[in-house]
């Protein structure tokens, strides 16, 4: 049997967890200057707090709250093979959508777990995630490859093979926030 998103988000259903960019200020700044949706999705990650509302192997359901951020993120069974992605982000005021198809989930050991999309019959890592030993939180990177296609040419060559965004860390349940 296939990955599913309980091997990718390895969080309870219904939990709730605080995001800690971990993005250098240098990347962030060039990411900001080059794209106006990697200054929305940075914005809305910043201090957020993500709630697991819905996770089985197939399908799973996120919502992202933040000072003035509403976002949702879905993944569903596609249409040829994979996942569906949905994120759709509402930023003061600005809006961001996008849909990815075959989008798939590889697991990389007992602590990493990767999501990857097959275009043209290759494999591109998107993102992983990397587990502590606790299973309290997890380190995400992005793949520069992932990214390209959304940069300006100038900053393409720039970008290193993978960059460190995030650490999300389980919120305890009595947490407020």
């Amino acid at each position: 049997m296939a990955p599913g998103w309980t091997d990718l988000l390895r969080f309870p259903e219904g939990s709730r967890l605080r995001v800690e960019l971990t993005l250098k200020p240098e990347w962030r700044q060039a990411l900001e200057t080059a794209s106006r949706r990697a200054t929305l999705w940075l914005r809305a990650l910043e201090g957020a707090v993500v709630h697991l509302d819905r996770l089985a192997g197939d399908a799973c359901a996120l919502r992202c709250s933040a000072q003035s951020v509403d976002g949702r993120f879905t993944a569903a069974p596609g249409a040829a093979h994979g996942f569906r992605l949905h994120a759709q982000l509402d930023i003061a005021g600005s809006s961001c959508a996008f849909d990815l198809d075959d989008v798939s989930i590889q697991i990389g050991g007992g602590r990493d777990a990767y999501l990857v999309r097959y275009v043209d019959g290759g494999c591109c890592h998107l993102a992983r995630l990397s587990y502590d030993g606790t299973g309290d939180s997890a380190c995400m990177a992005i793949f520069g490859a992932a990214l390209a296609a959304q940069l300006p040419p100038r900053w393409r060559t720039l970008m290193p093979a993978r960059l460190s965004v995030a650490r999300v860390v389980a919120l305890p349940a009595t947490a407020v926030g």
